[in-house]
């Protein structure tokens, strides 16, 4: 394919860049040096568009810059281009791109593509994408020798990652040595990641237990963990497999294990093959093991055995949150009424103290009772925004504090309404009878009026007069020119927090 030609009388340099352009919309480019000339036989006026690299699929979809799914790249030129795209393969020979775009197989591949002008390649036109691709996962092949277990793994592509175990149902666990046996049997299990993500299905066995017994083969909790002093805590279920036909009698006892010491919980009969026990609030707080010790009756004591899982117990935490209106007037009869509520995650009701906070500044401390505090916000404070916050003093050492989101309080500034009268309608010129005019202005607030009442002729000022208990007087001028005259005044507040108002309109007539 030939690319199109033109002339230009402002540049007669090649105008060329490669992108590579990825789903989503990332796209990254580069483009040689302006004025670089281009080695193309022919007139020197050719133009070459720009080539795009689109890889299909957008980005790696796997782990480590990994594809799990075969991509595809497929080569764009602007419309009514015609120049022709070459591509090669690791090194491999040069060969004219494909409409349907090159498929990049397993592996790690580098991928070189450039423009051809009439069978001409442009060198500096090069462009490169690496690509990595394991659409395959890994192999694995459990092994047991006496009482040890654990497993071969391969992956021929991304390679082996990391691999995991879990025991009787358990949580899966790191996996770094084969798994010994135990003086009880043990299901266990294992699966293996590649570096690109994929991951074997779970395969295992049973393990033997090193003597032929009764034994706790799992442990069942109704929580992977718990907070000291829990409201609800969580619900344990032996489960007891018996060899030889043995029933089972006995009863299980139950320890915490922490690096304080081992502390006994409590025992629980077996019934039906199965003991179950609630384990009690106030655990110590550590990563510990909680521990099932089988201990069988009728004589039968060396049938017996132990199982151990990880189970940690948390100091408690807080929750809070504040509520409330969000705004108030400056000096208003109703301001805002805030209320934190706190909630442990120990199901317990919250107590202790609140202290609402703007900006690090203390407000107010108020008691939490059943769960909430509450703040009323001063009718003084400031127009503007306030971001208030509460901070929880729980007063107990196993409940951890914390302070809540900032809640955003509005106060906004107070509105003044002014109206305007007239002690008569008309004035003789240069008499003794002069009209008195008044100002009155109110708040929407029981504050105080304070400021000053600017009359006005039309556009022509009077004078000023100070407002007192809400109200201003002003007598017009014995010399006012004869005619009609539009009176009126103006409230401005002595305080920012309040907004200035026009008054009413009256309306006098000034005669011979």
């Amino acid at each position: 394919m030939k690319c199109s030609r033109r002339r230009s009388s402002r540049s007669r340099a090649l105008g060329l860049a490669l992108s590579l352009a990825l789903a989503g919309g990332l796209q990254i480019a580069t483009a040689p040096a302006a004025g670089a000339a281009v080695p193309v036989p022919g007139d020197p006026d050719w133009v070459f568009p720009t080539i795009t690299a689109l890889v299909g699929g957008g980005p790696p979809n796997g782990e480590n810059g990994w594809y799990v799914t075969q991509p595809g790249v497929r080569f764009l030129l602007p419309e009514g281009a015609t120049a022709d795209v070459e591509y090669r393969l690791d090194d491999g020979s040069w060969t004219a791109s494909p409409p349907a775009g090159v498929p990049m197989g397993e592996g790690v591949h580098a991928l070189e593509y450039r423009a051809a002008v009439e069978g001409v390649p442009v060198d500096n036109t090069r462009g490169i994408l690496t690509t990595a691709v394991d659409t395959v996962a890994p192999t694995m092949e459990v092994w047991q020798e006496g009482l040890l277990m654990g497993f071969v793994a391969a992956d021929e592509t991304s390679g082996v990652g990391r691999a995991e175990y879990r025991i009787n149902g358990g949580p899966w666990l790191p996996y770094a040595a084969p798994v010994p046996g135990k003086p009880y049997s043990q299901d266990v299990e294992f699966r293996v990641f590649d570096r690109a993500g994929h991951v074997t299905a779970p395969a295992g066995r049973l393990l033997p237990a090193t003597i032929q017994q009764d034994t706790i083969t799992r442990l069942t909790l109704s929580a992977p963990a718990q907070v000291y002093n829990a409201a609800a805590p969580a619900q344990v279920v032996a489960e007891i497999f018996a060899y030889n036909g043995t029933t089972a009698d006995g009863s299980v006892r139950f320890e915490y294990l922490c690096p304080q010491g081992r502390l006994l919980l409590g025992t629980a009969q077996v019934a039906d093959r199965k003991a179950f026990f609630t384990l009690p609030s106030k655990m110590p707080m550590c990563l510990g093991l909680l521990s099932a010790v089988f201990v069988p009756t009728g004589g039968q004591q060396s049938l017996t055995g132990t199982t151990e899982i990880p189970f940690p117990v948390f100091r408690a935490a807080s929750a809070v949150q504040i509520t409330g209106r969000s705004s108030q007037v400056y000096s208003g009869s109703d301001p805002v009424l805030l209320t934190a509520t706190a909630v442990w995650s120990s199901g317990r009701t919250a107590a202790g103290t609140i202290v609402f906070e703007e900006n690090g500044k203390k407000l107010l401390t108020a008691p939490v009772v059943n769960g909430k505090a509450q703040f009323r916000v001063p009718a003084s404070l400031p127009v503007g925004f306030h971001r208030i916050t509460a901070r929880h003093l729980t007063g107990d050492p196993t409940v951890k504090g914390v302070t809540s989101e900032a809640f955003t309080v509005e106060v906004q500034k107070v509105t003044s309404r002014t109206t305007t009268t007239a002690s008569a309608t008309t004035q003789r010129y240069g008499g003794p009878a002069r009209v008195t005019v008044t100002a009155t202005t109110a708040y929407d607030t029981p504050a105080a009026v304070t400021g000053t009442a600017v009359f006005w002729d039309g556009a022509t000022r009077l004078g000023a007069v100070a407002v007192t208990s809400g109200t201003a007087r002003f007598v017009l001028p014995a010399n006012l020119s004869v005619g009609a005259h539009t009176i009126r005044a103006d409230f401005l507040p002595s305080s920012p927090n309040v907004v200035r108002s026009t008054g009413s309109s009256v309306k006098v007539a000034v005669v011979r």
